[in-house]
């Protein structure tokens, strides 16, 4: 009778039996109750953070975490400040071995999950993502092309060689897709130079045909649809061969807001002519995404977007991302408060956004390991001296995603003008979803009644012009 009763309640919740997740591992010089996570990002487009189980070493380096989990998940374990990649599947219990001082080269796996696992391991030793963002030792294009085509053919064959270990079908497909998409950012990045003694950012003049890599990209590879290197690959094709091939004539005598719908109504419509199923959800997803934060003041114009988009899109959880997003927009738009923090700033006092009423506020979220950032602040620094000895007028520089030691010696020897703070951790990612922004530099003016005159500010010029306005 006991038995038949136990069979009953598995019967009726086997996805809490069968999609279990045990994770536990024992590491060499642990420190104890160091937080041990694990986490994913829920897609390729706004990478929400997931944390699917954390836990604490115990005094002996040991630790033990189990979850649910209802898809095939491509996850991160993180302790202290070291990290590597995992492959999960439903109703793994994996065990992870290794010594935290020599970690990449002791990490080895054992259990359900070992095998995918323990390749993922021997990738990260090969160092074949590292080296293919070697793009910038070269200055020739066809030595680099050569370069990054020999470690691809090289991490094929390594591939190759363990196909038959025993891979789970899932990851098999998962890493066939991982390493086929791998090396064409690298490819598009070396068209890129970046000067950080400079501060400048320019291109390279390259023979068109430099650029076959990417026509020769499968634009409707449904089963990498959400990997994040074919999602990037899909993005460097639509900004080499379509987005920039902008149409100046199309737009004379437009507004900037004009200008913006022109181009986000061409680019939307582009991508629905050329993208099918996932990957056409996938695209549209991540552009409206993206516009959505650059333009949202204009939002009669996403609405309309949004509307059409919910009659193509089948993927209910991108659908509620968009609407969030709109939602989150409406609330940022002109004449709307502006949401309040309080950071610490360069004195060691507090500032609250809210203190600062009465003024014109210019804000400037930066990083000092974002190269555009720091090329745009001496513009941003030229802005703050013009309005100077005016104290109607204020520039916020908000240091994001730093490390607060690091972000106060950035700042010595340097004449400070403005205030700035510093945002933690946890602070950063409450300032990233309150004003709706994924990257830095992100700039937004408010006004002297503490109310959004932009929350996406794009141009000095522009943003000199709307400063002038905003104080009058």
């Amino acid at each position: 009778m006991r038995l038949i009763i136990i069979f009953f309640i598995i019967s009726l919740v086997p996805e809490l039996i069968f999609s279990q997740v045990i994770i536990s591992g024992k590491m060499e010089n642990a420190i104890a109750n160091e937080e041990v996570r694990i986490i994913y990002y829920s897609n390729s487009f706004n990478y929400d953070e997931v944390t699917l189980a954390k836990t604490r070493f115990d005094a002996k380096g040991r630790f033990i975490m189990s979850f649910n989990l209802e898809k095939p998940v491509s996850a991160r374990f993180l302790c202290g400040n070291l990290s590597t990649n995992l492959f999960l599947l439903p109703n793994d219990s994996l065990f992870i071995n290794c010594d935290l001082d020599n970690f990449e080269k002791s990490l080895k796996y054992s259990g359900r999950g070992a095998v995918d696992n323990n390749y993922l391991a021997a990738d990260y030793l090969m160092s074949f993502t590292k080296n293919a963002n070697n793009y910038s030792w070269f200055t020739d294009a066809d030595r680099c092309q050569l370069y990054e085509d020999s470690l691809e053919n090289e991490n094929q064959k390594f591939l190759k060689t363990h196909e038959n270990d025993g891979f789970s079908p899932e990851f098999l497909s998962y890493i066939k897709i991982e390493t086929k998409y791998r090396y064409i950012n690298p490819r598009y990045m070396f068209s890129i130079v970046i000067d950080p003694m400079r501060n400048t950012i320019t291109r390279r003049q390259l023979p068109e045909s430099y650029f076959n890599f990417l026509k020769n990209l499968d634009l409707n590879d449904q089963d990498a649809a959400e990997n994040s290197n074919y999602t990037v690959a899909l993005r460097r094709y639509l900004s080499e061969f379509h987005d920039s091939k902008t149409d100046t004539i199309s737009t004379l005598g437009f507004t900037r807001i004009q200008k913006a719908a022109f181009y986000g109504r061409r680019n939307y419509d582009y991508r629905k002519s050329v993208f099918k199923d996932k990957v056409l959800d996938s695209q549209l997803s991540y552009f409206l995404h993206s516009f959505i934060e650059d333009y949202g003041s204009n939002t009669l114009f996403l609405e309309e977007l949004v509307s059409d988009y919910k009659t193509i899109c089948k993927n209910p959880a991108y659908i509620a991302i968009i609407d969030s997003a709109l939602s989150k927009a409406k609330n940022l738009s002109p004449g709307s408060y502006a949401p309040d923090f309080r950071l610490i700033d360069s004195k060691g006092t507090f500032t609250s956004l809210s203190s600062l009423k009465g003024k014109v506020i210019y804000m400037d979220f930066w990083s000092r390991g974002c190269v555009p950032c720091l090329i745009s602040m001496p513009h941003v620094r030229d802005l703050a001296r013009k309005f100077k000895d005016r104290n109607d007028f204020v520039v916020l520089f908000v240091n994001v995603n730093d490390v607060k030691t690091l972000w106060e010696k950035f700042k010595e020897g340097q004449t400070q003008i403005g205030i700035e703070v510093f945002a933690d951790k946890k602070q950063s990612e409450d300032l990233y979803k309150m004003y709706n922004f994924n990257g830095i530099p992100h700039y937004v003016l408010i006004d002297k009644e503490g109310k959004i005159v932009n929350s996406n500010m794009n141009g000095l010029p522009y943003d000199e012009a709307a400063i002038l306005d905003a104080l009058k």
